[in-house]
């Protein structure tokens, strides 16, 4: 049987009080900073309707709100559903799965559609990545392969083909020494 330890060597702790009297004008409140208010990426969604009979209106609600706010997190959050049942959900349910699958390529088009309109406006860097995906032959990254100072790379079986090559020019050599007499 485990023995128990003696409480009787703790002491209290000291309470501490505030100072009587008004507060002193040197401290102040400090307010925790707010997160900016973010608009949702697609406000209506009453255009949203869903083709299985299968799906609870508490994953209804959960695909709305991913729909609305463009992240899982933010819609579990918004929805007051725990992001482990949403994906005991994606593993039990092929009609979730399948919806929540449309509604995260729905998501990338808009984002694509807005990151479109924000090149458009001048910003060059988006201008670039978008160039850069939708015509990468042209605007991709140029990647040259090769070895040292341009030489071509020699993988193994460049330098077995050249091994057995050079061990047959050597015997051909000796084939041909064998064939002609010394005349010496």
């Amino acid at each position: 049987m485990p023995r128990r330890k003696s409480t009787k060597h703790i002491e209290a702790l000291p309470v501490l009080t505030p100072p009587e009297g008004p507060p002193q004008e040197s401290i102040k409140a400090v307010e925790k900073p707010k997160a900016p208010e973010r608009q949702p990426l697609v406000p209506d969604t009453d255009f949203v309707d869903f083709p299985s009979e299968n799906l609870s209106d508490s994953q209804k609600a959960f695909l709305i709100g991913f729909l609305m706010w463009g992240t899982q997190t933010r819609a579990c959050v918004e929805t007051q559903i725990s992001p482990f049942t949403v994906e005991k959900w994606k593993k039990e349910s092929k009609d979730f799965l399948t919806a929540y699958k449309l509604i995260e390529e729905a998501i990338g088009d808009i984002i694509e559609d807005r990151a479109i309109q924000l090149a458009m406006k001048g910003n060059d860097k988006i201008l670039s990545k978008l160039l850069s995906g939708f015509k990468p032959q042209k605007y991709g990254k140029k990647v040259e392969v090769g070895g040292p100072a341009g030489e071509a790379i020699n993988t193994f079986a460049d330098l077995a083909r050249r091994y057995f090559d050079a061990s047959e020019s050597n015997d051909s050599y000796r084939e041909s020494e064998k064939e002609s007499p010394n005349t010496t």
